[in-house]
């Protein structure tokens, strides 16, 4: 009260002291109420007392107090967010100061009108502030301005893309901090240089450069610069293809902006997070993290951020297969680059804008603005994107059958790229001229191109988590069906062998062939992952009780609005999951698996096995034959008339005939392979939509389904003692009528009781699991009874999510904590000790069907978490056969009656075959839903 009480004395005074004429004690009264409001932080009061000084001083002619009240009222505007006031003030103080011969009050005038000039996006006029407080600092000795401004100057000319300026400025900055001694302006120079080697594709000396600034940042506790350091690193490992270490040091940067506050850099983050899962293959999780990083860009004032994502985003839209919106928003993007004088980014954006032209159907259009885009990013220096627009030249040039034109282009990315170290346009351009020599009928170059991109593709995806790098794989979908048809039409078994089996099934490869060295324990996870990971699991178990809430209150818009919060919680979970998978292969020095050979394939089968992979590639359909003896090609015909074979047959409706369509499969799938009578038992490895084909309908043999060879023998490999007693669930109790009393809802309904189960466990098991102990922890602690068990039998609920597989469930008992949704991506994480697993729920072989990997779902997580064997259904089946069926399994398998056991696969076709007896069961409907994944004995 006080302090509100001098300030109105001191205007008082001042205002009477103007009336009589007495300026400078006018002035100096104006001042001091100025300096009084100051000291209580209002802004408002103080720009009052600043105009009055204002006035004041004009009419005395003085200089210097004319400058300060100028400089104080810009102060006050740019506060207050009022930019446009605070340039008109801050230029009009420079203006005084410089006649004035105030050097020391005009360097920082100069200095706030750099701030404001930055925070409006007008990079030029901010450049021209700064070398004009430049040559300033200079003369008054201020060593440390002085190397800011050099930096300042860097940074402005690197966003307006020159950068041979932006180098020279890094560099005059570095040599006068090291002059100095000063750490830490050593390390912003620094990492500025770094920046502009990265953008001139210069990776390798951009890494050193990174790392020598985070050595100083770390030692001289700038945490904060270290963290965008950090980010860039994770850029630079991006582009040499190390995708784990760049996910990783991306997740970590966000997570540091976050823990601060930091709202650009947050939205710095999220924009690199972005397109790496574009990179990566996660389409929907990479569009979240872009328009979330647009939105907070542009809320931050980044417009050359901003505009930058603004391209990636029109990227996205073209990976999406959406080119006409992403012309759209590419276009969009150039224009923004360019009204910003980003020329580096404006040439990148045009790129993809030659893409999206192609896409729609304007090849000329297309070649002319990749050109163009080729020819800026010449000019600017931009090696990388060079290299980039070269591999969008070559396929442009391939499109229009022009072969002499795109091989030129290629060859030149190609040598472009790899002295950059740059591996994802490396891989790019060794695919596409892969299959530009394969078009050509040159299937032996193409095939040498093909084996040179593999090479490359398997260090970018090793250390990725599963779900990860299944994505990723199957980005490079094309890159393995080029090698696999270049390798038939060269009449190298071994060679096709060898596509088919690195394109198939990795991310399972990559746990199997890895799982001795897999013995972590909770408390070896590193302290954040593992808050990270319990923090999630609470949020996904909040997000589930709130909307079983919102389903009990009837509200759709609030049961919407949950569902898609319990969405995002699912996804947090999996993302944590991830990188706990990642920093485990990191800290256990795990390896990407090799593929096997023609001959250890050939070692995995016994005397009457025979091993078949199915390829669809391109456009064609084949399969390889192996057998103890020999291996044989066999061409299917178009992959079209395949697919749409699969597609014909529908074992889930009982009501139609299946004849035809069985009949088409068999004509299409098997009486090619002429497996003769010597073969009686085969081990399928399938592609595409054969993933869902009943075989055991179309084969009078035993039938084991594998993702790949390599996985077939890997598990052959693995030592295991026979296990021991079956382990049975059923029948778990999922509440009476609604969520409030502890029922299982899935999507929005409650989940019916299956009572038919209840007897089938007791039947089978030799311990049960029923009604209400059916719940998650009570399966974990049974399975922890014994070392192993000899089966694990699971009838229950089951629920499919195709597009996030890894949160398809089973649907068991609620208990304590736990929501009753056992997902794959729980069960990866769970150890199952047994030889078999069968899951006797409904459609638990479906899942999604990623090109070159295979099926993703439960089969697969329960192969992860330790069984060498899954019996799973196509379809949702009938509880009566399914029953019958599984009686008759478990007795054969066991050996009841003083039989012998059986084989798994014998065991199961010869169930299929006792309810198929059965008239009322005759259709396929009843019995051929169930597979076999694994080991067939």
């Amino acid at each position: 009260g006080r302090a509100g009480e001098a300030e109105a004395a001191l205007l008082a005074v001042g205002e009477a002291a103007e009336r009589l004429g007495w300026l400078a004690r006018a002035q100096t009264a104006f001042a001091n109420a100025g300096a009084v409001a100051r000291g209580g932080g209002d802004h408002a009061r103080v720009a009052a007392a600043n105009e009055h000084l204002l006035r004041v001083a004009r009419r005395r002619g003085d200089g210097l107090a004319t400058g300060l009240a100028l400089a104080d009222l810009g102060a006050a505007a740019a506060l207050r967010g009022d930019t446009a006031s605070a340039v008109e003030r801050f230029t009009a103080a420079v203006e005084v100061l410089e006649r004035a011969g105030e050097r020391e009050e005009l360097v920082r005038a100069l200095m706030n009108l750099v701030y404001v000039r930055r925070t409006r996006g007008e990079p030029l006029l901010e450049l021209a502030a700064l070398e004009r407080a430049l040559p300033l600092h200079e003369a008054l000795g201020d060593a440390t301005a002085t190397i800011d401004a050099w930096v300042g100057i860097g940074n402005v000319r690197l966003r307006q893309s020159d950068l041979a300026g932006a180098r020279a400025a890094y560099e005059r900055a570095l040599a006068l901090a090291e002059a100095r001694g000063d750490r830490r302006a050593v390390a912003v120079a620094t990492n500025g240089l770094g920046n502009v080697q990265l953008d001139l594709g210069d990776v390798e000396r951009a890494l050193a450069s990174f790392q020598r600034a985070m050595e100083l940042q770390r030692e001289v506790g700038d945490a904060v610069s270290a963290t965008g350091t950090l980010a860039n690193l994770a850029i630079v490992h991006a582009n040499l293809g190390d995708w784990a270490r760049a996910l990783a040091a991306f997740e970590d940067a966000l997570a540091q902006y976050r823990a601060r506050g930091d709202r650009a850099g947050v939205a710095t983050a999220l924009g690199n997070l972005g397109n790496l899962h574009a990179t990566l293959g996660d389409l929907p999780r990479a569009r979240k993290a872009i328009e979330r990083s647009v939105a907070e860009k542009e809320a931050v004032g980044d417009r050359w951020g901003a505009a930058r994502t603004l391209g990636s985003l029109g990227a996205l839209l073209l990976l999406e297969g959406d080119p006409a919106a992403a012309l759209e928003v590419l276009r969009r993007a150039v224009a923004a680059q360019e009204a910003i004088g980003d020329r580096l980014g404006a040439a990148r954006t045009a790129g993809g804008v030659g893409v999206a032209l192609a896409e729609t159907g304007d090849p000329d259009g297309a070649l002319a603005t990749v050109r163009k885009a080729l020819a800026d990013r010449e000019a600017l220096g931009d090696r990388a994107g060079v290299a980039d627009a070269l591999v969008q030249l070559g396929r442009l040039h391939a499109a229009r059958h022009e072969e002499k034109e795109a091989r030129a282009a290629l060859e030149k990315a190609i040598r472009a790229a790899r002295s950059l170290r740059d591996t994802p346009v490396l891989v790019l351009g060794l695919r596409t001229l892969a299959r530009l020599h394969l078009d050509a009928g040159a299937p032996d170059r193409a095939l040498g191109r093909a084996r040179e991109a593999l090479r490359e593709v398997e260090t970018m995806l090793g250390d990725l988590g599963e779900e990860e790098g299944s994505s990723a794989r199957a980005g490079h979908a094309e890159l393995f069906e080029v090698g696999v048809l270049a390798a038939a039409r060269s009449e190298d078994p071994g060679e096709l062998l060898s596509f088919l089996e690195s394109g198939r099934a990795g991310a399972l490869l990559d746990t199997l062939g890895n799982r001795a060295k897999r013995r972590w324990r909770a408390d070896a996870l590193p302290e954040e992952l593992r808050v990270a990971d319990v923090e999630a699991q609470a949020a996904e178990r909040a997000a589930r009780r709130a909307y079983d809430r919102a389903v009990a209150g009837d509200d759709r818009a609030a049961t919407v609005a949950a569902s898609r919060a319990l969405d995002a919680a699912a996804d947090d979970v999996r993302a944590v999951q991830a990188r706990i998978q990642r920093a485990e292969k990191r800290a256990a020095g795990l390896f990407y698996p090799r593929a096997k050979t023609l001959e250890e394939v050939r070692e995995t089968l016994e005397p009457g096995d025979a091993f078949v992979s199915y390829a669809l590639a391109l456009d064609e359909a084949l399969a390889l034959v192996v057998t103890p003896d020999g291996e044989r090609v066999v061409p299917l015909g178009s992959r079209a008339d395949v697919e749409r074979a699969c597609a014909a047959f529908d074992g889930a409706d009982a009501t139609a005939d299946p004849t035809a369509a069985l009949a088409a499969l068999r004509t299409r799938l098997v009486e090619p392979l002429a497996l003769g009578t010597e073969v009686r038992r085969v081990v399928i490895s399938p592609d595409g939509p054969i993933c869902f084909v009943p075989f055991g309908a179309l084969l009078d043999i035993p039938v084991a389904l594998t993702p790949s060879g390599t996985t077939h023998g890997l598990l052959r490999a693995e030592s295991r003692e026979a296990g021991e007693g079956i382990l049975a669930l059923g029948d778990p109790d999922y509440g009476a009528a609604g969520p409030g009393d502890g029922s299982v809802f899935a999507r929005g309904r409650p989940l019916a009781r299956l009572p038919a189960t209840r007897g089938e466990a007791t039947r089978i098991g030799t311990v049960t699991l029923l009604g209400p102990d059916a719940t998650e922890d009570g399966l974990r602690d049974a399975l922890a009874r014994r070392p192993r068990w000899r089966a694990v039998h699971l009838a229950c609920h089951g629920l499919v999510d195709l597009e996030r597989p890894t949160l398809s469930s089973l649907a068991l008992a609620r208990g304590g904590e736990q929501d009753g949704f056992l997902t794959a991506l729980e069960v990866v994480r769970m150890r199952v000790p047994a030889d078999l697993v069968v899951l006797s729920a409904c459609e638990t072989s479906r899942g999604k069907v990623v090109r070159g990997e295979g099926i993703l779902g439960l089969t697969r997580a329960f192969m992860y978490a330790g069984s060498p064997r899954v019996i799973c259904s196509l379809w949702k089946v009938d509880d009566a056969a399914t029953a019958a069926l599984m009686t008759a399994f478990y007795d054969l398998v066991r050996g009841a009656e003083g039989r012998p056991p059986l084989p798994t696969a014998e065991a199961l076709r010869r169930a299929q075959a006792a309810v198929r007896a059965e008239p009322r069961w005759r259709h396929p409907y009843y019995w051929a839903a169930w597979v076999l994944w694994g080991l067939p004995a």
